[in-house]
């Protein structure tokens, strides 16, 4: 996931396509989780936040506005600079 996209990008036939959204971000959202929270998780809670992210991320896709470029790895490069 180098190159920014639109949320749009992750539309197929109209519908978001949670399958490419879960393979290009399920990394992310673990590594973020881990950071936070892994002195107190184990590693099938982490995997279980991560499940309940996307499926939060597909109930609400109808609310996602599609013109919104994704910034989540500039997100956690941040964090990371933070610690």
């Amino acid at each position: 996931m180098n190159e920014k996209k639109k949320i749009s990008e992750y539309y197929k036939n109209n519908e978001l396509d949670l399958e490419i959204v879960i393979d290009e971000y399920s990394r992310y959202v673990y590594k973020i989780i881990e950071n936070m929270a892994m002195q107190y998780l184990s590693k099938e809670d982490i995997e279980e936040i991560i499940s309940d992210t996307f499926v939060v991320l597909w109930k609400n896709r109808n609310k996602l506005n599609k013109n919104i470029t994704n910034k989540g790895e500039e997100i956690i490069i941040e964090y990371e600079r933070s610690k």
